[in-house]
């Protein structure tokens, strides 16, 4: 299922380029398009961050997990969020989410912090990132690893590509060797990690 929680506000395709652009494009950029990434950064995610905050965002994707969670016909659920959606799939897998999920799923995520998974005790987590990511650091990779790992053992699964910009998974281009070789990686990890931990009992 591919719920729409930005309501039909999606952050236009064309600015995705310039907010987070592969490594080819920034070797290439100089000091204007540096500039021009700069200032659709602030007129458009900006504003867009600010009307899908968590207080607006959250109530969205509670419903929605907690509707299908009392649906007799559904079994198992992995929450799968990229970017933005990484850090909401973690937030349902704490102890204390009142519409917990069974796997959560964490691609390239964005404003993940360490608060974000001190509640998470025995969910599975699976959390996958580039290097190079500009949204989210190694240390901060490390961190949660940290706090995660000594409580989940082998249910935690955490994955960092080398030379990977945020958004790998999905905006790698198939035409590049490289690119298109981490996208199936980062698909047949996640199939493999979700299969896992819902065909246990």
């Amino acid at each position: 299922m591919l719920p729409d929680f930005f309501e039909g506000d999606a952050i236009p395709h064309e600015h995705l380029k310039a907010i987070v652009p592969n490594l080819r494009d920034q070797e290439k950029s100089g000091v204007a398009d540096k500039a021009h990434s700069a200032a659709v950064m602030s007129t458009s995610l900006g504003p867009w961050l600010i009307k899908h905050r968590e207080a607006v965002s959250k109530p969205l994707i509670e419903k929605f997990f907690s509707e299908l969670r009392s649906d007799p016909s559904v079994g198992k659920i992995v929450a799968l969020g990229f970017c933005w959606g990484g850090r909401y799939s973690l937030l349902l897998a704490n102890d204390d989410s009142p519409s917990k999920v069974d796997v959560g799923m964490s691609f390239h995520p964005s404003f993940l912090v360490e608060a974000d998974v001190q509640n998470i005790s025995s969910t599975p987590v699976c959390i996958l990132k580039g290097d190079k990511d500009a949204m989210m650091s190694d240390e901060a990779l490390d961190g949660i690893e940290k706090i995660l790992k000594p409580k989940l053992g082998d249910k935690l699964f955490v994955k960092n590509y080398p030379d990977a910009v945020h958004g790998f998974t999905i905006r790698g281009d198939d035409m590049v060797e490289s690119e298109k070789k981490m996208k199936d990686d980062s698909n047949n990890e996640g199939i493999k990690f979700a299969k896992k931990w819902t065909s246990k009992a």
